[in-house]
């Protein structure tokens, strides 16, 4: 699994930046991106720098590594996702079923057209 880290630029010649999380600083390649200047967060993946982030966001990004983290030390990790305690998790749209015949949307390009040879349905 890759994951995408929350980055600060530290200095940046344009094409590439020098990026730090957690102490460790790494070259990042900057061309998807427009110049942002030092001190801007960035979403880094495979060392390119994938897109913006605000502080709020970078943080959530950060808390859940620190939490990952946790719970592969064995340590409780629920300060780390304050924003899902008490949550109830949702599907995202594409996923969910139709409440009156309780099959998906057909109208959503994305729904698996077998779903329902499958079985994977109420009643089918």
């Amino acid at each position: 699994m890759c994951l995408g880290l929350p980055m600060t630029i530290v200095e940046t010649d344009g094409i590439s930046a020098l990026c730090e999380f957690r102490g460790e600083r790494r070259r990042v390649s900057m061309l998807l991106l427009s110049n942002p200047p030092v001190g801007t967060k960035v979403l880094v993946h495979i060392n390119i720098a994938i897109r913006l982030l605000d502080e709020a966001e970078a943080r959530l990004i950060a808390d859940a590594i620190e939490g990952l983290t946790a719970v592969l030390g064995g340590e409780d990790c629920d300060r780390f996702f304050a924003d899902l305690i008490e949550r109830e998790p949702q599907l995202p749209e594409h996923l969910r079923l139709d409440q009156a015949s309780g099959r998906p949307s057909k109208s959503d390009p994305r729904c698996n057209p077998h779903i329902e040879q499958l079985g994977l349905v109420r009643g089918g």
